[in-house]
């Protein structure tokens, strides 16, 4: 199996539109996604080679809390995304 893998310029928009392929993930923690929002505002939000999923049909299975996040924030990250082959 071979997975893609890319590092991307995570704009709000982006992760907007993103989160509408999020249909199989456990509940949102608005508590978490306000922390991580919180931490993007201060500029205190580091990149550490966490990943933002996808199956190979386009549905998000990880880092639905990171999204959120920069779209509540309006911050602009870097993020490693990989999809699934």
């Amino acid at each position: 199996m071979t997975i893609t893998t890319e590092i991307v310029t995570l704009t709000p928009a982006l992760a907007a539109e993103w989160l509408n392929s999020n249909t199989c993930n456990r509940p949102l923690s608005t508590l978490r996604a306000s922390r991580y929002a919180r931490d993007m505002k201060a500029g205190d939000w580091r990149f550490n080679g966490e990943t933002i999923s996808f199956t190979a049909d386009g549905r998000l299975v990880d880092g639905q809390h990171r999204l959120t996040a920069v779209v509540e924030s309006g911050v602009t990250i870097q993020q490693v995304v990989v999809h699934e082959p």
